[in-house]
């Protein structure tokens, strides 16, 4: 029996220990936390730090491992390259790459040097350096470099609110370094391809509509919609886009997620990360098609190796509309969670991962709000999406101490 290591045990873990044990692999799931969803339904559970490498290192070795695996953040991606590269074991890039696809002034560099659409940008790391932003043009977006989601991104009218927002974005970054760049007056799209042998295959590309909590703040997902509006028109542009991106950053095997811009001229590349998306967004996939991602990671992490037949059949274009609606909430204690049962029992309701329980206390995190889970399901069309929505966000209920709604984006 194969013996994969996972590295993380959140909600969005369980679906891929489940599709891992189907396929008759052992699970071994590691990180710090304690009675997580994933930790209840693998193998073998095991309480580390997983930023400890010398520690998990010898986990690995002494687990006899065949593969290791992680997903859905940045943050984890160290870990997991580090472990796969130093065992020899079958990874979506080696300790080379890594800076390339995690640091967002190197991943701009690859952009530019390779002809990849992007936005124009400057990086600074300190208000001396003001005179680089000479030549863009205002709004401008600052994010730290090394930084995930949505901490520390801010939008910026006028030089004053750069300098005002500026330290708050290089506080956020690891290596003090902050990324300005045009404001590109446009609609979000993504995707998920597989890389296989260095060609890709790309399964789906989704609308990412967002929503502004705060004003001055990045928008946060409110709601991801496949097929995305764009497929037809652009289809043969995103396939190139994709493939131009995998050479570039010499991903030969595995997911590969990118973050794109549309607007007035053209597509324009914003994030690439050759990891599973956050959100666990492809779970809405699998309930109109059996592509399971899960399965393909975890077969392709143990055997180095995947059926291509399991890709090749797959394409951007879906039978139905699916959706994904994440769920936002504000610090507090969580009180009552409500209607989530009857919510799980509409018959366009696919599945529901929820990241909070009643009696958990929620905290602000580096200015951020919480992302306490995903609802996936499936409409007929857009139309009949947003009435879904709709819907939903007029029956769930997560309610605080004072019986006052925590939800912030509904």
């Amino acid at each position: 029996m194969k013996r994969l290591m996972i590295l993380g045990s959140i909600k969005y873990f369980e679906n891929i220990v489940m599709s891992a044990k189907k396929e008759g692999i052992y699970t071994i799931v590691c990180d710090n936390r304690i009675d997580t969803p994933a930790k209840e339904v693998c193998d073998e559970a095991i309480d580390v730090d997983v930023f400890d490498f010398d520690k998990i290192k010898n986990i690995a070795i002494d687990k006899k491992i065949d593969g290791i695996l992680t997903g859905f953040t940045d943050s984890l991606m160290k870990p997991y390259v580090y472990i796969a590269n130093e065992l020899n074991l079958p990874c979506v890039i080696s300790c080379n790459q890594l800076e390339s696809v995690t640091n967002k002034a190197v991943m701009k560099k690859y952009f530019k040097n390779n002809g990849i659409p992007t936005t124009d940008y400057c990086i600074l790391e300190s208000l001396k350096d003001l005179e680089k932003i000479q030549g863009l043009n205002f709004p401008l977006v600052i994010k730290p470099v090394d930084g995930y989601g949505s901490r520390g991104v801010y939008f910026v009218s006028n030089v004053e609110e750069l300098i005002e927002k500026f330290e708050y974005s290089r506080e956020i970054s690891q290596n003090g370094q902050v990324i300005i760049e045009e404001f590109y007056e446009s609609e979000e799209i993504q995707g998920l391809a597989w890389v296989y042998n260095g060609e890709s295959h790309v399964f789906y590309i989704g609308d990412r509509e967002l929503v502004n909590i705060h004003v001055g703040r990045a928008g946060k997902p409110d709601r991801l919609l496949y097929p995305s509006k764009y497929c037809f028109q652009y289809e043969e542009e995103i396939k190139s886009i994709y493939q131009k991106i995998t050479e570039a950053f010499n991903i030969k095997n595995g997911p590969f997620y990118v973050q794109m811009l549309v607007g007035a001229d053209g597509i324009k590349v914003s994030e690439v990360m050759p990891r599973l998306p956050g959100g666990c967004d492809y779970l809405a996939i699998s309930h109109i098609t059996d592509l399971d991602i899960g399965r393909l990671f975890a077969n392709f992490s143990v055997n180095n190796d995947i059926d291509f037949n399991e890709i090749k059949k797959y394409n951007m274009h879906l039978s139905k509309c699916v959706y994904a609606l994440p769920i936002y909430i504000r610090p507090g204690t969580i009180k009552k969670i409500n209607n989530i049962d009857k919510i799980e029992n509409l018959d366009y309701v696919t599945q529901i991962l929820l990241l909070v329980k009643e009696g958990d206390t929620i905290e602000l995190y580096e200015d951020e709000r919480q992302d306490c889970g995903r609802i996936y399901g499936i409409a007929n069309n857009i139309f009949d999406a947003n009435i879904k929505k709709k819907y939903i966000h007029e029956m769930i209920e997560i309610l605080d101490e004072n019986n006052e709604n925590m939800i912030e984006n509904f």
